[in-house]
């Protein structure tokens, strides 16, 4: 049984209640959709997942609170393969605090396939050593993170490709890393990963001959190459063309939408503002 309810206070409370005590229900997936309500409902949700924890496969909540007892009853459903919440009162955005919390998910959840984690911006960035605990769900397929800012390293990047080798989504849109390194990460991937999300900075004196120690030949879809000056242009779409295959789908900036695609034959998006993007070509159409 699959459960979505966006109701009212005292109907969802109702519902959950029906949730997690009506004998025999076996409850796979929980979507939870109460923005302004959390603060009455988290105790109710926390039921539902104690008592279902045996079945629940999915669990989404888009208002979560980070407090100890729905951590703790988060971190203990042994059958989960979907993990996505949205965090709305963080207040320390402290590393430890999201390293315990993912080494609590990564210890009672090993069968992990897709996590998704949305956070709140903070008066300082995360850095990787938060969720460094996901590294041992080794099945792990589609990886989100939405930060407001993301500290990352290139060494990152090695321990996750290295310890995800089944993953086919990588996005993690605020981290910002210059194309020169991103260039040389595909190394550390299997050839499953199929869609990668980062942001990509150009800068003025890239080196179109840099090292390229392996191409992506599976990648369908990047995002987000930034704008850059007409004089670095020629040194992105030389360093694409040996990174990426012809079927990859770039989200770049408006204006260079036009050169990728002439010279890389790629198709090609543009993204307006951040975090909007419209298609422009597909694959299978004929300009494409």
């Amino acid at each position: 049984m699959r459960s979505d309810s966006t109701t009212n206070a005292p109907d969802a409370r109702v519902i959950l209640r029906h949730l997690a005590f009506s004998p025999g229900l076996r409850l796979q997936e929980l979507q939870a959709r109460w923005p302004e309500l959390v603060p009455r409902l988290d105790d109710a949700v926390s039921d539902v997942l104690d008592r279902q924890k045996e079945s629940l496969k999915s669990f989404s909540h888009q208002a979560f609170n980070l407090n100890e007892q729905l951590r703790t009853s988060i971190s203990q459903l042994p059958n989960l393969v979907k993990l996505e919440l949205k965090f709305i009162d963080v207040t320390t955005r402290a590393d430890s605090d999201f390293n315990n919390f993912c080494n609590a998910v990564a210890s009672s959840c090993p069968g992990l396939e897709t996590s998704r984690f949305s956070i709140p911006s903070g008066p300082r960035s995360f850095t990787f050593h938060a969720f460094r605990p996901l590294m041992r769900i080794g099945g792990l397929r589609k990886f989100f993170l939405e930060s407001g800012d993301l500290a990352l390293k290139e060494k990152d990047f090695q321990e996750m490709g290295e310890s995800w080798q089944s993953l086919e989504r990588l996005s993690l849109p605020d981290s910002r890393i210059p194309l020169h390194w991103f260039a040389g990460i595909a190394k550390y991937f299997s050839c499953m990963l199929e869609e990668i999300n980062v942001d990509i900075q150009v800068p003025e004196d890239l080196d179109p001959d840099c090292a390229v120690p392996k191409a992506f030949k599976a990648l369908k879809r990047i995002s987000y190459v930034e704008a850059v000056s007409p004089k670095a242009l020629e040194a992105v779409i030389s360093l694409l063309r040996r990174l990426v295959s012809p079927n990859t789908v770039v989200e770049c900036a408006e204006w260079m939408e036009q050169p990728l695609k002439e010279v890389t034959g790629n198709s090609v998006h543009w993204k307006g503002e951040r975090r909007r993007s419209k298609r422009l070509f597909s694959p299978d159409s004929p300009g494409s």
